[in-house]
């Protein structure tokens, strides 16, 4: 799957302001790129052949003064299943609605990334040419929304008010990699579900252990173990694609040891699911795939 080269969405992935915007006047290229420290985004990314499923989130931690004098925010991108953790440098001159990126081991060090303010059949660095402007419906709500298609025939939304929000990307057999936005957190408001990421206490508590459902592909029902190392409050929760909760399976104290709970899909459609489990200090999700 394309995770790797996506993963360098690290910018685009980073297009978001305030939601429920379609009514306000749009100057706004700069609200497809905002900045704000603490603003936090985690998207799915599924490929079907082979069959693979990654959650990964973007962090903005702060500015940062490099040594051209610039002041940039640093990026940060994290997926939790597999401990990669990357950084990256971003500015933006607001004046000109241009994003300019920063790495040290090029000359010269700073380099245009992407200009925001495009219109329609424009080309874009980060997406390709911008073909149609419609809405989208974004957690719920309809959001203004641009449409690109790259050289490579992949395909990108990236909402007004919530910056890039899905794509596809060609996969072997012409079975694409999907790429779906499940959460946000924008100066302190939260839409979606947080399924993937780890509490940064977390080496310091003891861990749970979530075993992959079996059987897996499934239909229409599975199991689902978990581990408890000592008691307390837990929540097993099923959740869609596109991060929206189905159904919850398991909330309330638990005693150590080990636990099942028996997911009956029967009235979802084929499609992957995820499973999170969580407990005061912990939060862990693994991916299943109903197969009818």
């Amino acid at each position: 799957m394309k995770s790797g080269s996506s993963l360098f969405l690290l910018f685009d992935l980073l297009t978001i302001c305030y939601p429920h915007c379609l009514g306000q006047a749009v100057d706004s290229s700069l609200a497809y790129f905002p900045f704000a420290a603490g603003n936090q985004w985690e998207y799915s990314v599924y490929a079907a052949n082979p069959s693979a499923y990654v959650v990964y989130t973007i962090t903005i931690e702060g500015d940062t003064l490099m040594a051209n004098g610039k002041v940039y925010k640093k990026m940060t991108h994290d997926q939790p299943s597999n401990g990669y953790h990357s950084t990256g440098f971003v500015r933006m001159d607001s004046s000109e609605a241009k994003l300019y990126a920063y790495n040290s081991s090029i000359t010269p060090s700073e380099f245009l990334y992407d200009s925001l303010r495009i219109g329609l059949y424009d080309f874009s660095h980060l997406y390709g040419y911008l073909i149609k402007i419609d809405t989208t419906s974004v957690f719920g709500a309809p959001v203004l929304t641009r449409n690109f298609i790259a050289y490579d025939g992949s395909a990108y939304k990236v909402a007004y008010g919530f910056g890039y929000v899905s794509g596809s990307s060609p996969g072997p057999h012409s079975i694409p990699t999907l790429t779906n936005l499940i959460y946000a957190k924008i100066n302190g408001h939260e839409y979606g579900s947080l399924v993937g990421s780890v509490s940064p206490s977390s080496a310091e508590v003891p861990r749970i252990e979530l075993l992959q459902n079996y059987p897996n592909p499934f239909n229409p029902s599975t199991t689902i173990r978990f581990n408890l190392v000592k008691s307390g409050s837990v929540t097993l929760k099923v959740f869609d694609l596109l991060g929206r909760e189905l159904v919850t399976l398991l909330s309330g104290n638990q005693l150590p040891g080990q636990h099942e709970v028996v997911f009956d899909a029967k009235g979802a459609t084929s499609g992957v699911y995820f499973y999170r489990l969580q407990t005061k200090e912990f939060s862990i999700s693994k991916a299943m795939n109903l197969a009818k």
